[in-house]
């Protein structure tokens, strides 16, 4: 997985840090001294990991694709949207994003039944 997305970890210190299994990938003094991405093992196909994983944090309960197109959100069930706060991990057309949110509420609707 590519990793662009720059984290302030403290004063003076900024990472790539990978959003599925937390490593800390590259780190410097400065924003501007990081490379323009940097790549994590974890979604190998040797990991083997389902397409969606319900979990929670802080109180919230979160979803996450593990599979193209990846995105983190939060489970809502509004009357507007089942899904908000949605952090796409990867660069996506329009068409995939939309494509991708009718799965995941398809996906939410059957697991809710069980």
């Amino acid at each position: 997985m590519y990793v662009k997305k720059v984290t302030k970890l403290q004063p003076g210190i900024y990472a790539h840090i990978c959003p599925l299994c937390n490593t800390e990938l590259s780190s410097a003094c400065e924003a501007r001294f990081l490379p323009d991405f940097s790549i994590c093992n974890c979604d190998i196909n040797g990991n083997k990991q389902p397409v969606y994983e319900i979990f929670e944090l802080e109180g919230k309960q979160m979803i996450r694709r593990n599979k193209f197109p990846r995105f983190t959100g939060e489970i809502v069930f509004a009357q507007s949207s089942d899904i908000e706060n949605i952090e796409w991990l990867d660069e996506c057309s329009l068409n995939e994003i939309t494509s991708t949110l009718r799965k995941t509420s398809e996906f939410l609707i059957k697991a809710s039944k069980k």
